[in-house]
């Protein structure tokens, strides 16, 4: 069920929405990104490879565009004309024109480690963080010049075997802390990325049983 805001309150939008030409057998939705004016959403089907720009409000497809294999994240920039994949069997992020909702189109990808999962930007929106779950690294890319700035590793150990399994992301609305769920650690990484290419982790927050998501209050103060 969608809902919407208007002046008299929460109404019922829609019941449902449908991706136009998505095949019932081929359709897994792993991520959903709605743009800032609420007009758009992103339905990231992980199933059949296509990113799905649907108008919210009459649940009409707007196009779609395939990403690669098994796409499973997705975040706008900060202007909100370009839309950044997770391609996770690919190992790349496919950034995305979606200036135009009905002719997405493919700018460039940039390679990444293996099993790229979540995204998050820097506060600036210049720093594209994408955490590898196929092992202990959080990769740090470059927007403007499409390629990695940094590796950060964030297993407990600097001689850790691969296995932490970094999954989930949060930057804190300062922008100065990078949070990482660890899932196979049972911890969240605290990294301080305040200085570009120069992040350094501080520690780790112990969690219950593999954590898959971290979230930020927006006052900072408390991890979700």
């Amino acid at each position: 069920i969608f809902d919407r805001w208007d002046k008299e309150g929460w109404q019922e939008a829609r019941a449902g929405l449908n991706l136009y030409r998505a095949e019932k057998e081929q359709t897994a939705v792993s991520s959903i990104v709605v743009s800032a004016d609420g007009k758009v959403l992103y339905a990231v089907n992980d199933s059949d490879g296509y990113v799905y720009l649907l108008d919210t409000f009459s649940g009409r497809g707007l196009g779609r565009v395939k990403t690669g294999d098994h796409p499973f994240t997705a975040i706008l920039s900060k202007d909100g004309k370009t839309l950044f994949v997770s391609n996770l069997a690919d190992g790349d992020v496919a950034v995305v024109d979606v200036g135009e909702p009905t002719r997405p189109t493919i700018k460039s990808r940039i390679a990444t480690g293996p099993h790229p999962n979540d995204l998050a930007l820097s506060k600036d929106g210049g720093v594209l963080f994408v955490s590898c779950g196929n092992s202990n690294e959080v990769w740090a890319l470059d927007i403007a010049e499409g390629k990695a700035l940094e590796r950060i590793q964030v297993a407990l150990g600097p001689k850790a075997p691969a296995g932490s399994t970094p999954n989930s992301l949060a930057v804190s609305p300062d922008g100065e802390f990078l949070y990482v769920a660890n899932a196979d650690n049972n911890t969240v990484a605290v990294v301080d990325v305040e200085a570009r290419g120069k992040s350094k982790v501080e520690g780790f927050i112990p969690t219950g049983w593999y954590p898959t998501l971290v979230r930020v209050t927006t006052d900072g103060k408390r991890l979700l």
